[in-house]
């Protein structure tokens, strides 16, 4: 969910605008075949509070998760439930430069801010060569984004004003996304490397105007060759 970023303190001792980014992360294995994680994530931590427009919401996230090894006694089996929200305004900044965006896409979580995610997966390694899992996914997001304008100017006539308060995160009205799929990973011999793979997706308030839903089915694959591992050293 978060960046690596080396400019704050060049930033902080130069007296310029930054965007500074805290996480901290965990795991614990309770039995062999449990694992929980998370990590929690702050953006921009206020400490200088001196105007209203200091006074920032929370801005950050958090994601906490599960995995089952060899679930139900199924060898080679793993199951995996993971929840990820990130805040309003988390990634963003008043000044264009200090968003963390490539592209005007985010780096960090990738519904960007806003947002949260609830994944359930069950894969199963069947043998050395076939590899499957199926998957439910659900996906919310607000109406802000990380490309938005930021809501508070830091200094000119504006600077009193207060930031914004939701009674719901995400925001607004909210898109909602139901996404099943499944894939299916062969490589019958050193080099080939054919994966397979469909679904369903069911929106929602689509790009957050009410009522307006979409279903989609979906079909990839993809077929990888690496000639070296065919190539037989010859004898010297």
């Amino acid at each position: 969910m978060i960046p690596v970023t080396i400019y704050y303190a060049g930033q902080w001792n130069e007296g310029k605008n930054d965007n500074a980014f805290f996480s901290f992360t965990g795991e614990l294995r309770p039995i062999p075949s449990m694992e929980l994680y998370g990590e929690l994530m702050i953006d921009d931590l206020q400490f200088e509070h001196k105007s209203p427009a200091d006074q920032e919401p929370f801005e950050g996230g958090f994601l906490i998760g599960q995995r089952f090894y060899n679930p139900f006694g199924l060898d080679g089996g793993l199951l995996r439930v993971e929840w990820a929200k990130i805040q309003p305004f988390t990634y963003n900044q008043v000044l264009p430069w200090n968003r963390y965006l490539y592209n005007d896409q985010p780096i960090g979580f990738d519904l960007g801010s806003d947002a949260q995610a609830i994944d359930v997966e069950f894969r199963h390694w069947a043998s050395e060569k076939v590899t499957w899992s199926v998957g439910y996914r659900l996906e919310e997001r607000g109406e802000t984004r990380v490309t938005d304008p930021w809501p508070v100017p830091i200094t000119g006539p504006d600077s009193l004003n207060a930031f914004p308060e939701f009674d719901h995160v995400p925001t607004g009205t909210v898109e909602r996304r139901n996404k099943i799929s499944t894939e299916l990973w062969m490589h019958p011999k050193p080099g080939v490397d054919l994966r397979l793979g469909g679904g369903y997706i069911d929106v929602s308030n689509l790009e957050n105007v009410k009522g307006d839903r979409r279903v989609e089915w979906f079909f990839q694959g993809s077929l990888r060759l690496n000639w070296s591992g065919w190539v037989e050293r010859g004898e010297d």
